[in-house]
Formats: C-alpha cells, sequence, structure tokens
C-alpha cells in the first residue's frame, strides 16, 4: 500500500510504519484541524472546551488572584486567646501538645511566664513545660469553653494521646495515672483563679 505524497512529507515514517499494518487490523483515521472539537485554552489542545458554570469559577478570576495574598495574621496576643478558640487551635503542634508562649501564658494564668512546674514533672526536662503547658489549656478549655465542647473535643483528645508519651517518659508507667490526675487538678485550680 502506497503512502500519498502530502502524509509522507508530513508525518514522515509513523505513517509509513502504520500503511504496512497487517490487512485485518482497523484502520487510523485522520482528522483534519478544522474538524476536530475545539478546546478552550490552547489551540492545539483536543480536550473538550468545559461548561460554562466550570469557566466562571477559573483560579485566574478569583479575588485572592487578582488582589494579590492577604495581610499576613498578627501574631497571637492574649486578648486574641480569651474569647476565641481559633488562637488555642493555632498553638496546638502537629504532635498534639500546645506550644507555650507569652500570650499563651497570659491568658490561662494572667502571667506572661509559667506557673511553677508541678513537682510530678520536675524531672521532665525539656519536655516538662508542654506537658504543663497542655494541662493549663486543657483546663482552661474545659472550664472558659464548657459550652463549645464540640468544637474544641478533638484537640483536647489530641493533646491526651501526646500526654499518655510524655508522660510515660517523664514519669514512668507505674505511677502515671495518678501523677496524671494530681498534675491535672493542679492545672485546674490555676485556671480557677
Amino acid at each position: 500500500m502506497a503512502t500519498p505524497p502530502q502524509l509522507n512529507q508530513t508525518f514522515g515514517s509513523s505513517v509509513r510504519s502504520l500503511s504496512s499494518a497487517p490487512m485485518g487490523s482497523a484502520p487510523m483515521r485522520f482528522m483534519p484541524r478544522s474538524s476536530q472539537p475545539k478546546a478552550h485554552g490552547h489551540p492545539h489542545s483536543s480536550a473538550p472546551t468545559p461548561p460554562a458554570s466550570f469557566r466562571s469559577r477559573s483560579i485566574a478570576a478569583s479575588p485572592q488572584m487578582l488582589m494579590g495574598a492577604s495581610e499576613p495574621k498578627p501574631h497571637a496576643s492574649s486578648q486574641m486567646f480569651e474569647n476565641n478558640l481559633e488562637p488555642f487551635a493555632r498553638a496546638q503542634s502537629f504532635e498534639g501538645f500546645f506550644t507555650p508562649s507569652p500570650a499563651l501564658y497570659k491568658t490561662l494564668v494572667k502571667s506572661s511566664t509559667a506557673p511553677k512546674l508541678p513537682d510530678d514533672l520536675t524531672k521532665g526536662g525539656e519536655d516538662a513545660e508542654k506537658v504543663w503547658c497542655t494541662f493549663l489549656c486543657i483546663a482552661y478549655l474545659e472550664a472558659k469553653f464548657a459550652s463549645e465542647r464540640d468544637i474544641w473535643i478533638f484537640m483536647v483528645e489530641k493533646a491526651e494521646m501526646w500526654l499518655e508519651d510524655a508522660l510515660a517518659h517523664i514519669i514512668g508507667m507505674a505511677n502515671m495515672n495518678t501523677a496524671k490526675g494530681r498534675v491535672r487538678e493542679e492545672a485546674r485550680k490555676f485556671i480557677s483563679m
């Protein structure tokens, strides 16, 4: 089977190899560009044009793209923590503890420094302050945001899982539950002041 000269010039050897396909195979048809479906965007794309409802939701037309990035968020202040759960969510680490900060302590205990560590945590090293801050945050959420429990309960559950591991390293498994109860009560006393 001979290949038409204009196809040979345009497609070269690939057309010759296709034209020598076995007789039983389906013939390939080339569609001229003018009869191919029009694509949205690039003129040589064969992708169909999306419906108008999708085109109107273009990222390029979004207010963020037109107006630029939003202003950077300010650092958390103690006033932000008092009536809002969002700063608590931001203060919680991926692992589950609440990251100690002066603004957080100012909200929790009305001082920019952590209250004295409970005796059970004095041998805790660098994790002791994270543990203490996490207990204080849990006590604060339970006391001040009790009516919004369904919002913060997952933060507390995550914190409790982290506390289990941290306390096991600090105190040991044998004394963990009693020490956990004492530290929790101590945190509640500070929050109720």
